[in-house]
């Protein structure tokens, strides 16, 4: 009954990180490969094909919204265009 209890708690509390983490709107690039779970290496790719990002004083952000944004684009277009 205890460990049911604990392993419960234990998924509400994973669950809300999780959606606390969704409230981020400018994500650092680990958090942007993990938000489009890609790889650092296609996240890469990506930006040379337009993804866009954002640059302030050498710091880099990827803005959520824009990302969707952008993924959207290339699956209406059906593939990126070079």
């Amino acid at each position: 009954m205890r460990s049911q209890l604990y392993s419960l708690l234990l998924e509400e509390v994973s669950k809300v990180k999780h959606e606390a983490e969704l409230t981020i709107r400018y994500l650092k690039k680990k958090e942007a490969c993990d938000y489009l779970r890609v790889s650092n290496n296609t996240l890469d790719k990506w930006i040379a094909f337009g993804l866009p990002q954002i640059s302030v004083g050498g710091s880099v952000r990827y803005d959520r919204i824009a990302l969707d944004q952008w993924m959207t684009k290339v699956a209406q277009d059906g593939r990126i265009k070079l």
